[in-house]
């Protein structure tokens, strides 16, 4: 039995000579390439960490600290940390008495300009204290200016995040 692939509809971007070019064109061409360059990873590559993204703490640390990296979805989306960053982790262990095991789970980035939509997800269990789960998508919202990270924004759901930057899904 063979499935169809899903394929996105591409329209292609013509130009010609003397053209006066507007934002929207120009988007329209990045967004083709895009798509076409997720079509190709979802296609062609695994899915996973292809470089980086080491996660470093010690017992006792109220955050973590990851390592610059590279990787794509399931989807073929890039996921792409040029700078180290530190997330805090939850406090489940100390509520429970006991350890806890913790995944940290990238995800891909909206762009919305200068500013950027992070989702991620927190999974977490403790061996001791009855095991209880924990299981917290998470979003931050990041500003950008000359190149450099100026300001990061919590918030609880995927969609408070993209509202807060004026987009929806």
């Amino acid at each position: 039995m063979s499935s169809e692939p899903k394929l996105p509809t591409l329209d292609r971007v013509v130009f010609f000579s003397g053209q006066r070019l507007t934002a929207s064109d120009l988007s329209a061409l990045e967004r083709r390439q895009r798509e076409l360059r997720w079509l190709h990873n979802r296609n062609l590559h695994a899915w996973g960490v292809a470089s980086g993204f080491g996660v470093s703490g010690c017992r006792g640390d109220t955050a973590v600290r990851i390592e610059p990296g590279y990787g794509t979805d399931a989807l073929g989306r890039e996921i792409f940390l040029p700078e180290p960053m530190k997330k805090d982790v939850p406090a489940v262990a100390a509520e429970t008495g006991g350890e806890a095991v913790f995944y940290l789970v990238a995800a891909y980035v909206v762009d919305a300009g200068q500013e950027v939509v992070v989702i991620f997800q927190v999974r977490a269990s403790s061996p001791r204290g009855g095991g209880v789960p924990l299981e917290q998508t998470m979003a931050q919202v990041c500003l950008f200016e000359d190149g450099k990270l100026r300001r990061i924004r919590n918030y609880t759901s995927r969609e408070q995040a993209l509202e807060a930057v004026g987009l929806s899904e």
